[in-house]
């Protein structure tokens, strides 16, 4: 009993600062995952202000030269901004995807790894006492 408290006191400082360092890196990859949440959401948004403006404007182009008789123009602009419409909503949906659903995903799957991490560490330190006991 007493070798294992020796050997613990010895050990101390290293198992100490590999405690540090794994929590460290937990939160460092924690935040960094929820940051890319609100750069994807605010990406998002501007992505989509940007495409309905365009969309818009390339629709109210079409109808003025539908108006104004020059219909192949005005079937062109209009058809372009329904594309450009439908383009943003698709990449729309898959960066709301990304960050509302994979990215959460993985701070759990994060959670996770470090969860089975720190029990491996618990059974280490069973395996050591017990090892230090039979001597």
């Amino acid at each position: 009993k007493t070798l294992f408290i020796v050997l613990a006191c010895i050990a101390a400082p290293i198992v100490l600062a590999l405690a540090i360092i794994v929590v460290g890196l937990y939160l460092f990859f924690w935040i960094a995952l929820a940051l890319t949440i609100i750069f994807s959401i605010a990406a998002l948004i501007a992505f989509i202000a940007v495409g309905a403006c365009v969309s818009l404007i390339g629709i109210v182009y079409g109808v003025i030269q539908l108006v104004a008789g020059v219909t192949p123009i005005g079937l062109f602009e209009i058809g372009l901004g329904i594309i450009v419409g439908g383009s943003v909503l698709l990449i729309g949906i898959l960066v709301y995807n990304f960050a509302m659903r994979l990215v959460p995903f993985g701070m759990k799957q994060l959670a996770k790894l470090f969860k089975f991490a720190f029990y491996k560490g618990r059974d280490a330190y069973i395996i050591a006492k017990g090892v230090c006991e039979k001597l």
